[in-house]
């Protein structure tokens, strides 16, 4: 996993249509940089998507609005976030993000545990042994 920062949000290409899938549901696209590349995700505006919603407003410690809350500006307050993504590719075999994590579920993973607290604080344990004059 490489740290991801959302870097935009788009409502549609280049000639400005509309981003609408076959069946007539509008989406967006969100763009991703990882080490200095943009990658490409598309968010469907349907009920049965939303999870990907809740998943990348997670990542990026946001609230998740409802489906029926979801709109280009809620999700365009997440760029600049940075969350750890995986990168692969998708079905047509452009590269694309497939996973979103929050980073302090990774930075947790990989701290070292900590020294254990001595039981009195004010007490130094290597000056607690008897010591002869």
């Amino acid at each position: 996993m490489k740290t991801g920062k959302i870097a935009g949000v788009y409502t549609s290409n280049r000639d400005g249509e509309e981003y609408i899938t076959k069946n007539g549901n509008p989406f967006l696209k969100v763009c991703v940089k990882v080490d200095e590349k943009n990658y490409y995700d598309s968010f469907f505006l349907t009920p049965k998507a939303h999870w990907k919603f809740e998943t990348l407003f997670r990542a990026c410690g946001a609230p998740v609005p409802s489906h029926d809350d979801i709109s280009f500006a809620a999700v365009e307050n997440l760029i600049g976030c940075h969350c750890l993504v995986r990168v692969g590719k998708d079905k047509g075999g452009y590269d694309t993000v497939n996973l979103y994590k929050p980073i302090e579920a990774k930075e947790a993973q990989d701290a070292p545990a900590p020294e254990p607290k001595p039981e009195r604080p004010d007490e130094d344990p290597d000056l607690a042994e008897d010591v002869p004059f």
